[in-house]
């Protein structure tokens, strides 16, 4: 049996790189209204991150992030790459 995990916990956390390096944290969840599937993970950026080398698009320090690119999810949200 799967474990549920809703939006609100896991607003707040460390996102981060297949290496375990901190891109930011997540800061909202974008769903698609017609399927009720997450699309996007919307993260804000670490202060020391230049979002121009990033390959999501960005507006103020904050990239949006195709659920896509999610390898798992624990205490932090991990990406593939």
């Amino acid at each position: 049996m799967g474990h549920t995990i809703f939006g609100h916990e896991l607003i707040g956390r460390d996102v981060v790189d297949q290496d375990g390096g901190k891109i930011g944290i997540l800061s909202d969840i974008l769903i698609e209204l017609d399927s009720g599937k997450t699309t996007f993970l919307m993260v804000k950026l670490s202060d020391d991150l230049d979002p121009n080398k990033l390959p999501w698009n960005h507006t103020d320090g904050t990239v949006k992030i195709p659920v896509r690119e999610v390898a798992r999810v624990s205490s932090s949200i991990h990406l593939t790459h």
